[in-house]
């Protein structure tokens, strides 16, 4: 079994009395920051970088942010990740500080920007906003070493969905010749994988529940999982979208995306990163 979410003897009172959770937990709980449970680890998520791992009991962060940083932590490089806890004389806020400008500063790029600005406010309703009957339980998952966004879960029925989400304006929608199936073939293989794992990933899902409750997150039962992925597309101008212009992407979406995916293609016109809720991704599709 490839896809794991347990957690044998797992201190969850442990983690909550180290001395940089009192900066994760209130984060968690605005928003900010979104825990992604692993296979007997936590991975804790800011704006789209993983800042901490939580493992072999402690808090561990990515040495590779060292470059990023203003001399918090010396020497904060070479190492496959640091224990946080041997850091010695530390100002713990000004390390988180850091950190999150740190990965402000690592994912720069403009487009990469503004898909996660779509879907940290996405992320945001599973721990701290109200009125989502849908719930993002986890992010960044992988199956098979092959990465889909996010998986949401249905309150009414009780049904998980694997999320791949791009931007309009992504050219990995759009390009032609041999990468032409590049968005299609990712989402096909994470089909695949999930075929042929669905009651393990189930099962997982299901006995991870309890560490969920700890982080604040009601959400009942889980007993279904859709087989099929959807395809979410941001940032998409419906100005655009039937201009001259972008005749051909409306012609590939028409022809190609629409053709395979059928309704697990949904595509997300004139809303602002604010105003998508996991209900419309869950529940929307592209007519």
């Amino acid at each position: 079994m490839s896809f794991k979410r347990q957690f044998n003897n797992f201190d969850f009172r442990k983690m909550g009395q180290e001395r940089i959770y009192q900066y994760i937990g209130p984060e968690i709980r605005s928003g900010e920051i979104f825990p992604a449970l692993r296979d007997n680890r936590i991975d804790f998520y800011y704006n789209g970088g993983c800042i901490y791992q939580y493992k072999n009991k402690g808090f561990y962060c990515n040495p590779d942010y060292g470059k990023y940083l203003h001399g918090a932590v010396p020497s904060l490089t070479g190492e496959s990740d640091y224990f946080i806890d041997s850091f010695s004389d530390i100002n713990f806020g000004l390390l988180h500080s850091d950190l999150k400008k740190a990965i402000g500063k690592k994912f720069s790029n403009v487009e990469r920007n503004a898909e996660r600005s779509y879907l940290k406010n996405i992320y945001a309703y599973t721990y701290s906003r109200q009125g989502s009957a849908v719930k993002v339980i986890d992010i960044e998952v992988y199956i098979d070493r092959t990465k889909c966004d996010m998986v949401l879960w249905d309150s009414g029925t009780q049904t998980l969905q694997f999320v791949e989400a791009k931007l309009y304006d992504d050219s990995r929608l759009w390009e032609k010749g041999e990468r032409e199936l590049d968005t299609l073939e990712q989402v096909q293989k994470y089909e695949q994988a999930i075929s042929t794992q669905q009651n393990d990933i189930l099962l997982q899902y299901q006995t991870s529940i309890g560490i969920m409750k700890q982080f604040g997150l009601e959400i009942g039962q889980i007993r279904n999982i859709n087989p099929s992925v959807k395809l979410a597309i941001f940032d998409v101008r419906r100005s655009r979208f039937n201009d001259g212009h972008n005749k051909g992407r409306k012609e590939k979406i028409d022809s190609f995306y629409k053709e395979k995916l059928k309704n697990n293609l949904y595509l997300c016109f004139d809303r602002q990163p604010e105003d998508i809720t996991p209900d419309l991704i869950f529940n929307g599709h592209y007519e």
